[in-house]
């Protein structure tokens, strides 16, 4: 028992350094593409190997989120609609845990309803400009906002999840506005500047994200 603890925290300690080193190699621009998608099959990885013990629901939202950034990180040209259809199938996952901890049908008719609010606001805001990918864009942070509140409602279970679905929601505002700066919306300049500098601002919130979901993904941690 104590010899199966030990091996876990040294499997632990070694995924969190793998995961440092990657992260400062995104931060500072150096291979970025290959450090980007390493990071996200790394916290796969991680869960994966723990099997016996993994949580089945963090597993099957890592794998879409693997997908996703396959089509955001690695394909080029970049297939952002692929992505999000696969980001909100990972985000789909997570309520379903989360709803499994939290029963409440109250609000599951709150999410119905936050998402289409999300898609009215979207066709009068866009109007002409209005797509498959807005469309779906604001239906995965209608998803992912009822997710915040579901988590911190079990926040005493599962803490970790709460604050990485956070990240992920400041991750996804950053995306959310570069994207819509270009062909949707007109940003101030300076929000253009802070969105658009050198700084990979999103990864520096997605990339822990996903390191704290994969920690949430093992049962006995």
């Amino acid at each position: 028992m104590a010899r199966a603890k030990s091996k876990a925290q040294w499997q632990t300690a070694a995924f969190l350094l793998v995961e440092a080193a990657l992260y400062i190699l995104i931060l500072t621009g150096r291979w970025v593409v290959s450090a980007r998608y390493a990071s996200v099959c790394l916290c796969a990885l991680f869960v994966l190997l723990h099997l016996r013990q993994a949580n089945y629901y963090i597993l099957g939202g890592l794998a879409f989120t693997l997908c996703a950034d396959w089509f955001l990180v690695v394909q080029r040209p970049q297939e952002k609609l692929t992505a999000m259809l696969f980001f909100l199938g990972a985000q789909t996952v997570y309520a379903w845990l989360l709803h499994r901890r939290v029963r409440s049908r109250r609000l599951v008719m709150i999410r119905l309803l936050l998402v289409v609010i999300a898609e009215a606001v979207t066709v009068l805001v866009l109007r002409g400009n209005t797509d498959a990918l807005a469309a779906v864009s604001m239906a995965y942070y209608g998803m992912l906002i009822m997710n915040i509140v579901c988590a911190f409602k079990s926040y005493r279970k599962e803490p970790l999840l709460a604050w990485a679905l956070v990240l992920f929601f400041l991750c996804d505002t950053v995306v959310g506005l570069q994207v819509a700066s270009v062909g949707y919306l007109i940003l101030p300049a300076w929000l253009n500047n802070a969105l658009f500098c050198s700084f990979p601002l999103d990864w520096a919130f997605y990339l822990p994200s996903q390191v704290m979901i994969a920690l949430c993904g093992r049962r006995n941690k």
